[in-house]
C-alpha cells in the first residue's frame, strides 16, 4: 500500500500583465519627488482632481442603455457621455478631466512622464504610474485596466473599483496579451479585482453581483475561434459590511461523502460540498514555496539542472549549500559580512512558517528530504514536468513535446510513474504535482533566436489536457499493476 495518494492535474500557469502580475497589491507611495522653482525638493501627494458625482455605485442606466445582458451580443449605448463622465469622475471612461488636472500638466512639463506606459507598471511612484496610464493610447480595457491598478495600489479604492467596472460595462470582451502572447480576456480580470478588493475592504459595504464572461475556446493561444457566449457586466450592490466576510464553515461535525487517500494524507469532501486536505488525520493547510536554489552563474544549458541543488558544495566543507550553508545579506553587499552568521535556507523556510516545499521534476537525494521532514516538519510536492522543456518525452528542443506522439506519451507515463514508484513510500511526500506552466509551451526556432520552451502545448492544448489527466489516472497506474490510487484526475 502506497502511503501518499493525494493530487490532481496541477498545470501551473503565472500569468504576467506586461511587466507586472494582476494580483498585485496595495503599496505604501510616498509621493512624486520634485523640484520647486527655488530649486527646493518637493513632495507631491497623490489626490484626485476629480473623484466624480457618484462616489461608489454609477448608475449606468441614467446615461445610457444596457442591450443583450447575458447573451453573445451584449452592448451598453451611451446617450448621456457628459453625464456620464461628470458621475465617474478622473481616470475612468469617458471622464478626460485628467488632462485638466494641475498635477498631470506640471509632470507632463517638467518630463516625468515620458516613455513607453508598460515602463511604468511597477514604479514605486504609483502617481507617475497613474497619469501615464490614464492619458495612454493602447487598447481601452488593457488602458482602463492599469489605470484602475494604479488607483488601487494608491489607495484610491473606491475610484480604482469605478474603473474596473468600467470595463465590464464598456469593454467587457476586449483582449490583453501576456509576455507570451497568450491571450488575457481583460473584463474576467476586472471581475477578478473587484471580487477581491470589495472582500478586502468590506467597510465600503459593496459587491458585485451578476457579472459573467463565458468564452468558447479561450484555453488556447489565439482569439480568432473565440466565441463570447454570455456578456453581463452584472451590477455592484450596496450589502452589510457583515456580509462580506468570510464566514467560517466548520466541517466536522458533517457527514464525509468521498474520500480521496488510504494513507496518512487524504482528501474529504463533506455533505456540504467543501473539500478538506488532513494529515494524519487533521486539517493541513499547504504553505509552500518553490524551491530551487542556483548559484549566481549557473544555468541548465551548463548542466546545472532543478535538481543540482540536492547536492552542490561549492566550499567542499560537507554541508549541501542552499539547505545548510546559506546566510542572510543583511546589508546587499554581496559578502558575508561577520555579523551575517551561517543559517541555511531549511531553517529559514521553518522560521517562515513554510510546511511545504515544491520540487520541479523528480529528485536526487532521498535523504536530504528526510532530513528536511525529520528535522523541520516540512513536506515535499513532487513534481513531474510532464514534457515541458522536453523533459521526458525525449523530444528534440526546437521541436518541442509533442502530445499527440504516441511515443512521446509513453515516454513522459513512464517518467510519471518511475517518480511515483520511487517515492510512493517516503514520509515527507504531500502530493504529486503534473507540468509547470505548460499550457505557454512554445516550439523555438533558431533561425529567428527564439529560444522556446521545449513544447508544442500552446497549440495543442486539448491534447495537453486530455493527455494530462490520463497520465494522472488511476487506470493508468493499475494496468499490469496492482497499485493504489496516486492521482484523482479533473
Amino acid at each position: 500500500m502506497f502511503k501518499k495518494i493525494f493530487a490532481g492535474v496541477f498545470l501551473f500557469s503565472f500569468v504576467f500583465l506586461g511587466t507586472a502580475a494582476a494580483g498585485s497589491s496595495v503599496v505604501d507611495n510616498p509621493g512624486t519627488e520634485m523640484m520647486n522653482v527655488h530649486g527646493e525638493e518637493m513632495e507631491l501627494d497623490f489626490k484626485l482632481y476629480d473623484p466624480g458625482l457618484e462616489e461608489d455605485i454609477v448608475d449606468y442606466e441614467k446615461y445610457g442603455s444596457f442591450e443583450g445582458k447575458g447573451t453573445d451580443h451584449y452592448a451598453y449605448r451611451i446617450k448621456d457621455r457628459k453625464g456620464l463622465a461628470a458621475a465617474v469622475g478622473e481616470g475612468v471612461y469617458p471622464n478626460s478631466s485628467v488632462y485638466k488636472d494641475p498635477v498631470h500638466r506640471l509632470l507632463v512639463t517638467k518630463g516625468r512622464l515620458s516613455g513607453s506606459q508598460w515602463d511604468y507598471v511597477n514604479l514605486e511612484d504609483q502617481q507617475l504610474a497613474f497619469y501615464k496610464w490614464a492619458t495612454a493610447h493602447d487598447t481601452p480595457a488593457v488602458q482602463q485596466f492599469y489605470t484602475a491598478l494604479a488607483l488601487e495600489k494608491l489607495g484610491e479604492t473606491r475610484q480604482a473599483l469605478k474603473a474596473y467596472y468600467a470595463i465590464l460595462v464598456h469593454f467587457p470582451t476586449q483582449v490583453g496579451w501576456t509576455i507570451w502572447h497568450t491571450p488575457l480576456y481583460m473584463g474576467r480580470l476586472a471581475i477578478d479585482r473587484i471580487e477581491y478588493l470589495t472582500h478586502k475592504h468590506p467597510e465600503l459595504g459593496l459587491r458585485i453581483e451578476g457579472a459573467k464572461i463565458r468564452v468558447e475556446n479561450g484555453y488556447n493561444a489565439v482569439i480568432s475561434d473565440d466565441r463570447f457566449t454570455e456578456v453581463d457586466p452584472g451590477k455592484l450592490v450596496k450589502v452589510p459590511p457583515g456580509d462580506l466576510h468570510p464566514k467560517r464553515v466548520e466541517v466536522s461535525g458533517l457527514n464525509v461523502l468521498k474520500t480521496v487517500g488510504t494513507g496518512s494524507v487524504q482528501l474529504l469532501q463533506y455533505e456540504n460540498r467543501h473539500w478538506r486536505l488532513q494529515v494524519d488525520g487533521k486539517p493541513f493547510l499547504v504553505k509552500a514555496v518553490a524551491y530551487s536554489p542556483t548559484p549566481i552563474g549557473e544555468t541548465p544549458d551548463r548542466d546545472y539542472n532543478l535538481d543540482s541543488w540536492m547536492t552542490t558544495d561549492l566550499n567542499q566543507n560537507g554541508k549541501i549549500d542552499g539547505p545548510y550553508d546559506s546566510w542572510v545579506d543583511k546589508n546587499r553587499n554581496n559578502k558575508q559580512d561577520p555579523d551575517e552568521p551561517v543559517v541555511g535556507d531549511f531553517r529559514l523556510l521553518k522560521e517562515m512558517g513554510v510546511n511545504t516545499i515544491r520540487l520541479y521534476h523528480h529528485a536526487l537525494n532521498k535523504e536530504l528530504l528526510r532530513a528536511l521532514y525529520k528535522e523541520y516538519g516540512i513536506r515535499v510536492i513532487m513534481g513531474d514536468l510532464l514534457g515541458m522543456y522536453a523533459v521526458g518525452s525525449g523530444a528534440e528542443w526546437y521541436k518541442g513535446t509533442d502530445y499527440t506522439d504516441p511515443v512521446q506519451r509513453e515516454k513522459m507515463k513512464e517518467s510519471v510513474r518511475k517518480m511515483v514508484e520511487e517515492y510512493k513510500d517516503e514520509p515527507y511526500l504531500l502530493m504529486w504535482m503534473l507540468g509547470n506552466e505548460t499550457n505557454y509551451g512554445q516550439v523555438g526556432n533558431p533561425a529567428q533566436e527564439k529560444v522556446g520552451t521545449g513544447s508544442q502545448a500552446g497549440t495543442q492544448p486539448e491534447a495537453l489536457y486530455k493527455f494530462a489527466n490520463e497520465a494522472a489516472s488511476r487506470g493508468f497506474f493499475e494496468r499490469g499493476r496492482r497499485h493504489d490510487r496516486y492521482f484523482e484526475p479533473k
